[in-house]
């Protein structure tokens, strides 16, 4: 249940990142800011808790993989926000 959980996180952020920079338009990023931002800080804090709490090898991959991700959608959103 928990590498499903990453795996939807992982596919939210790449494709959150990838939809920012793509295909940016000023009212679209407004209307998803909120929410993008509150499934990222989600995404990232359940990530570290997993590997804190020291799960299994291939969650605790996933976990780091989300991560990094969670981190790029954050940089592309502050690219945006601050152009």
């Amino acid at each position: 249940m928990k590498q499903l959980l990453l795996l939807l996180f992982i596919l939210f952020n790449a494709w959150s990142g990838f939809d920012i920079h793509a295909n940016y338009l000023p009212d679209d990023l407004i209307d998803w800011l909120s929410i993008r931002i509150i499934l990222l800080v989600i995404s990232g804090a359940l990530s570290v808790v997993y590997i804190l709490l020291g799960s299994k090898k291939l969650t605790n991959i996933l976990a780091v993989i989300n991560i990094l991700l969670a981190g790029w959608h954050f940089y592309t959103i502050l690219l945006i926000y601050f152009n």
